[in-house]
C-alpha cells in the first residue's frame, strides 16, 4: 500500500467519524486538490497524517515544494481547517486546527528543515505541544483507522 492509499483511507476515516459526530454527511472524499474532505456545511479539511510526529515530538508541516518552487502543503490548501494526525495508544490522534492559525504558527515558531519525498520539501517542525494547544480540539479515531487499513493491506 502506497501513501496515497493510506491517506484516502484516513480521509475515509475522518468523514466517517465527522460525519457520526455531527450527524451530517460529507459531500467528497479526495475529491479535489484543493482540500481532503468537503461536508455539507460547507466546511472543508486538509489531512495530514505524521508518522514521524510521536517519536520526534514535533509536527512536521510542509510549505514549499523546491522541485517545483511552488507552495505545497498549508501554503497551498485552499481548505478552511487542518487535521493534523499523530500515532497514539494504538489509534490515531487528529489535532484540528484552523489554517489561518496554523499559518501563523508557522511563521512564529518551529524550525525550518528540508525533507519529503526526494528531499524536496521544505518543511516547519513546530513543538506538537505548540500544536495541541493551538488546536481548536483534538480525539482519537480510535483503531477505526488502524483496521481499515490492515483490511486494505490483506487484500
Amino acid at each position: 500500500m502506497d501513501g496515497f492509499e493510506t491517506a484516502d483511507i484516513l480521509a475515509v476515516a475522518v468523514a466517517r467519524h465527522f460525519a457520526r459526530e455531527h450527524g451530517s454527511s460529507f459531500v467528497a472524499v479526495g475529491f479535489s486538490p484543493a482540500w481532503d474532505v468537503k461536508f455539507q456545511n460547507g466546511r472543508t479539511y486538509e489531512i495530514k497524517l505524521d508518522l514521524q510526529a510521536t517519536r520526534t515530538h514535533n509536527a512536521c508541516i510542509e510549505f514549499w515544494d523546491s522541485r517545483r518552487n511552488c507552495p505545497s502543503g498549508v501554503l497551498a490548501t485552499q481548505a478552511s481547517h487542518w487535521l493534523h494526525c499523530v500515532r497514539e495508544n494504538g489509534g490515531i490522534r487528529c489535532y484540528e486546527i484552523e489554517v489561518r492559525k496554523l499559518l501563523k504558527l508557522c511563521i512564529q515558531c518551529g524550525t525550518v528543515k528540508q525533507g519529503g519525498d526526494f528531499n524536496s520539501s521544505v518543511l516547519k517542525l513546530i513543538p506538537m505541544n505548540i500544536v495541541a494547544a493551538a488546536s481548536t480540539r483534538d480525539f482519537l479515531l480510535d483503531s477505526e483507522f488502524i483496521h481499515l487499513v490492515q483490511e486494505r493491506k490483506e487484500k
